[in-house]
């Protein structure tokens, strides 16, 4: 249809903005995949309780963070007191971004949207997975045959320890995009969230029914790559569903 507010074919309107938010939520799924599989793997195979404390407290300290209050400090720190990033938006208005530009924008947006996107969650299955399977008896006997400490944790240990953490991230996708919208906002980010904020504004129901439309796509395909990815890495999942 045709967009109440520009005039424009809303195809074209959603075909502008769409790539954005999609760098936006790429972005932030790297920091929060990164992030949690590090912080997870060292307080899953740490021999004192003092380490897995100590990064439950911080990720819980994060996770009681409203998402627009991460958001709020993290431009303060990173733009105001700093000044490494810019405060929003992608460069000087009527200026085309450069690739540098870009990339230095999205830092600030991509870690809020990762600090407020359940990172703590994903911390805590990382751990109970990566707990669960290092007493396995495939990983005694690989430490067994003497095979390196960091082969046996990648291969041995992180490969089936995070078939949970998998199956939450395919899920959480729909979180992940109601967050990049409000991020978005609070970082003048030139993508669906603020379209679909002045569409509302503006009451311009063929671009909220479009917003809607696409992002329920974009969900149906994240849950289908999560599960893929669950039975990718737990291959007992593929023979009970051959079987």
């Amino acid at each position: 249809g045709t967009s109440y507010m520009t005039g424009r074919q809303v195809a074209g309107e959603i075909a502008a903005a769409l790539p954005w938010t999609l760098l936006l939520a790429a972005v932030a799924t790297v920091f929060s995949l990164v992030g949690a599989v590090a912080l997870g793997l060292v307080a899953g195979t740490a021999r004192s309780a003092a380490v897995p404390r100590a990064i439950g407290l911080c990720v819980f300290a994060l996770g009681g963070l409203p998402g627009f209050v991460s958001a709020l400090l993290l431009l303060f720190a990173g733009s105001v007191w700093l000044g490494w990033f810019p405060s929003g938006g992608l460069g000087r208005p009527g200026v085309e971004p450069d690739a540098a530009a870009v990339a230095s924008a999205v830092v600030l947006p991509a870690l809020a949207l990762t600090l407020g996107h359940h990172f703590g969650v994903y911390v805590r299955l990382v751990e109970t997975g990566v707990r669960r399977v290092r007493s396995a008896p495939h990983v005694l006997n690989a430490e067994a045959r003497g095979l390196p400490p960091g082969a046996v944790r990648l291969r041995h240990v992180l490969r089936p320890g995070l078939v949970p953490f998998a199956a939450r991230f395919g899920v959480g996708v729909a979180q992940l995009l109601a967050g990049a919208y409000a991020v978005e906002v609070v970082f003048a980010w030139p993508g669906m969230g603020r379209l679909a904020l002045d569409a509302a504004r503006a009451q311009d129901y063929p671009v909220l029914l479009a917003v809607v439309l696409v992002t329920g796509a974009i969900v149906v395909a994240a849950n289908l790559v999560g599960e893929l990815a669950t039975a990718r890495l737990d291959p007992r999942i593929r023979l009970l569903r051959e079987v």
